[in-house]
């Protein structure tokens, strides 16, 4: 199954791996960030997590200052101290009020589909919900989050749509849907072939992620 809340590459160790940009949360920085974000990234690599989330809360209320209540930096900070909420502090419900918040923002902007910020928050949620075991919830936004960016991009665009549709194959593999965890896996297989060719190691981590189904689904067979 995906992890926890990432926002590095990383790997689970239950179940299927996490390619960068598709079950770990996703994330764009302020162009014009307030003096507090810089800090809260600053804490996050020194992995003090507590003083990264109060300098992300500091964060929002000087970016809505400085930007307004409506403006896409503001939502990327929504986005980013939800990612902290989640990640680092189990506090789900608030990782998805403060990803409401974003999307709030984004709309107010308008182009929301093809906009891949929103496609962003909606990638996050999906994860949210997917920790939770919500997997209902998880794959509305992970197939949310999937359809913009194939409009925005295309659905072959190697650095989107497959790692959402290996996102979207983890969820069903929590949920011991087999055969629509692999259909999704081998899309995201086929992109990633005709985009890098066999060596790469987005493919190579696509094939692992099809053999831990494998591996399930003989622990699961009867007899």
């Amino acid at each position: 199954m995906p992890g926890g809340m990432k926002d590095d590459h990383s790997t689970n160790f239950n179940g299927p791996v996490t390619i960068n940009n598709g079950a770990e949360p996703q994330r764009m920085d302020p162009a014009r960030p307030a003096k507090s974000y810089g800090k809260g990234k600053e804490y996050e690599e020194q992995r003090d997590y507590p003083k990264a989330i109060a300098c992300y809360e500091q964060a929002l209320q000087e970016q809505e200052e400085a930007t307004g209540p409506m403006s896409e930096d503001l939502a990327r900070v929504h986005n980013t101290l939800g990612i902290a909420y989640g990640e680092y502090a189990a506090r789900y419900d608030d990782a998805i009020e403060q990803c409401n918040g974003a999307l709030t923002s984004y709309k107010a902007k308008g182009e929301l589909e093809t906009n891949l910020g929103v496609a962003m928050v909606n990638n996050n949620l999906g994860v949210v919900y997917d920790a939770q075991g919500e997997y209902g919830q998880a794959l509305e936004w992970h197939k949310k989050a999937l359809a913009v960016k194939e409009k925005a991009l295309g659905k072959e665009h190697p650095d989107t749509a497959a790692s959402n549709n290996n996102n979207i194959a983890n969820v069903y593999y929590d949920q011991g849907e087999y055969g629509q965890a692999e259909r999704y896996y081998n899309k995201a297989l086929a992109i990633y072939l005709k985009a890098f060719g066999e060596d790469h190691p987005y493919v190579e981590t696509v094939r692992g992620n099809l053999a831990l189904l494998d591996a399930a689904r003989g622990a699961s067979a009867p007899g």
